[in-house]
């Protein structure tokens, strides 16, 4: 419902000031992703002790997990509703699609919110698949492969602070460009490791430490442009239209590269090395449209 009507936006506004919101969002990222991590971590340690102590009560414990995280998410919607109540500007709260054919009218939004988009769809396509490579391809224990997970997201929040003050100094653009760029050796080093896996605890943390640089710079690139492209007067119907476009491409992403992933597999021995390199063209196309973004006027 939130993203539906851009709830989110109108609210932050009214709190935070306008001159704190780079930092605001940094700052949020920052705090989801140190959640993530624990409860990742958590969870791994748990599978990873009953993989090792095998129990009949094994299920029994993996809906405890459930029910403890349906019980979480119930707090947190019960929660929402002490946000502080925000009236809307005149023409903000209305349907979706009248957002969508409202926002579509505007080219110069139309060619952000498709190069925003590509950079979704490539970000999406590439990053679940990680960890599945190390476990599938390189017949790495479950226990080892999330160490690098939480190594990324550990560094992703590190880096948060480092990208808001380069944004700041270069402008969103550049800082996206050079995130994805990022990402571009992550996807050579895995190119690399799928065809010659030799030296792979050589290679993989400086893979890892790239991910979390990337994250971090996308991560928080995509919010800051979200807040710094789109007119200030009608700030709301864009960024609720642009959260659904987000979603969109991010969804059709994974869901492209799993039926990819099993594509290859039947016409190639080597269907990761294929993948990854396509990986890699969508890196650099989205470094190329990136640092072409301009400015919607205000």
């Amino acid at each position: 419902i939130g993203l539906v009507r851009g709830a989110f936006w109108p609210w932050c506004k009214k709190i935070v000031p306008p001159s704190l919101l780079t930092s605001f969002f940094a700052h949020r990222i920052k705090y989801i992703l140190l959640v993530k991590v624990i409860a990742i971590t958590l969870v791994t340690l748990l599978i990873s002790f009953l993989s090792q102590n095998p129990s009949n009560k094994t299920e029994w414990i993996y809906a405890g997990i459930i029910l403890i995280a349906f019980v979480a998410g119930c707090f947190y919607a019960y929660t929402l509703f002490w946000m502080p109540d925000v009236k809307l500007e005149c023409k903000q709260d209305i349907s979706f699609l009248k957002k969508f054919k409202f926002v579509m009218t505007n080219k110069s939004f139309i060619s952000f919110f498709l190069n925003l988009g590509l950079a979704n769809f490539s970000f999406a396509f590439f990053s679940p698949f990680t960890i599945a490579f190390l476990l599938s391809k390189l017949n790495m224990p479950v226990s080892n492969s999330m160490f690098f997970f939480v190594l990324s997201a550990l560094l992703d929040i590190m880096f948060i602070d480092s990208w808001r003050k380069y944004s700041l100094k270069k402008g969103t653009a550049k800082m996206l460009s050079l995130a994805f760029f990022s990402f571009v050796l992550v996807s050579l080093v895995f190119i690399y490791l799928a065809f010659w896996h030799t030296n792979i605890y050589y290679w993989l943390p400086v893979a890892f430490i790239l991910i979390g640089l990337g994250n971090a710079g996308i991560n928080l690139g995509i919010s800051d442009s979200s807040i710094s492209h789109v007119p200030s007067e009608s700030s709301s119907v864009y960024i609720s239209v642009l959260n659904i476009g987000r979603f969109g491409f991010s969804g059709l992403g994974t869901f492209l590269a799993g039926i990819t992933l099993e594509v290859l597999s039947k016409y190639t021995t080597n269907n990761y090395g294929v993948f990854f390199i396509m990986c890699n063209i969508l890196f650099i196309c989205s470094c190329i449209l990136i640092r072409k973004l301009k400015y919607v006027s205000q």
